[in-house]
C-alpha cells in the first residue's frame, strides 16, 4: 500500500532491517519455540522505517503461550526509554506463530496499534521460515503487508 506524506507525495509503506537484527529476531523465536516468542523493534523512522535494534522480550501471557503473547507495558516502557536514550524510537514489535502462517491472527488485530510496525515470523519444528512485517491500517479494520527490506 502506500502512504500520503504532508506533502501529498504517495510512498510505500516500508522496513529495512539488517541481517545482525534479523539474526538476533530469528534466534529468539527459535529458541521460544513451541511458544511465540516476541519482542521490540528500535530504530529511525522517516520514509523508511530502519530496525537498528530488536529487543527480545518475555511473553507474558499465562494461558495458549503456543498461539498467544502479550508484552508487558512495564517492558514496553522501558524499550522505549532505552531507545530514546540511543536517539531512536520504538517502531514496533515482532513475534512468532509456532507452526502457522506468518499472517496476523484476529488476537493480532484485537491487540494491536496502527502506528507500529509488526514483523511475524513462522517457526515450523523450531525453524524459522517466513517473515512478514505489517501495518495495522488507522481504521483498525485489517493489516497492510509492509515492504521488508534485508539490508547488510
Amino acid at each position: 500500500g502506500t502512504l500520503l506524506s504532508l506533502s501529498g507525495e504517495r510512498y510505500k509503506k516500508l522496513i529495512s532491517i539488517n541481517r545482525v537484527v534479523s539474526k538476533t529476531i530469528i534466534n529468539h523465536v527459535e529458541n521460544t519455540y513451541p511458544e511465540e516468542g516476541c519482542g521490540g523493534l528500535i530504530g529511525t523512522d522517516s520514509r523508511i522505517r530502519k530496525v537498528e535494534e530488536a529487543v527480545p522480550l518475555r511473553n507474558r501471557i499465562t494461558e495458549s503461550r503456543h498461539n498467544r503473547y502479550v508484552i508487558d507495558a512495564q517492558d514496553i516502557l522501558l524499550v522505549e526509554n532505552n531507545a530514546k536514550k540511543k536517539g531512536l524510537d520504538l517502531l514496533g514489535f515482532f513475534h512468532s506463530h509456532p507452526n502457522a502462517p506468518a499472517n496476523p491472527s484476529v488476537f493480532d488485530l484485537e491487540n494491536s496499534w496502527p502506528w507500529y510496525s509488526y514483523i511475524i515470523i513462522s517457526v515450523k519444528e523450531g525453524k524459522a521460515t517466513d517473515k512478514i512485517s505489517w501495518r495495522l491500517k488507522n481504521d483498525r479494520s485489517k493489516f497492510d503487508m509492509e515492504e521488508l527490506l534485508e539490508i547488510e
